[in-house]
């Protein structure tokens, strides 16, 4: 003769044994938020550069990757700046730009007097 296995567990209370389940919704709520999480942490992995107004005011938001231009002068004294490194054993200076950082100079008539 077998037994149903039911989870069911009796605790004896003043009016004698009442039966008990186990509370399964405690890990429903966990597998649900990780679900959530792990879904706006991939939206967020694939619109790195389009994060919305709400989160870009926040430390969680991404960073664009920074521009980098190699800057280096020729045999013949010209100045170039270009995107890829030059040709091998020129001397040469890397520099970064971030896409929000404005890298001229004010114009004088913006400046502030002081």
């Amino acid at each position: 003769m077998g037994r149903d296995r039911d989870e069911t567990a009796f605790v004896f209370g003043p009016e004698g044994p009442v039966a008990k389940r186990p509370r399964r919704w405690p890990w429903v709520v966990l597998l649900l938020l990780a679900l959530a999480a792990s879904g706006v942490g991939a939206w967020l992995y694939l619109q790195r550069n389009e994060a919305p107004k709400w989160l870009k005011g926040s430390g969680l938001a991404p960073k664009p990757a920074p521009t980098v231009v190699y800057k280096w002068r020729d045999a013949q004294g010209a100045w170039h700046v270009t995107d890829a490194p030059p040709p091998e054993g020129t001397s040469f200076e890397r520099l970064e730009y971030a896409h929000d950082q404005n890298v001229l100079p004010l114009p004088p008539q913006l400046q502030r007097k002081q």
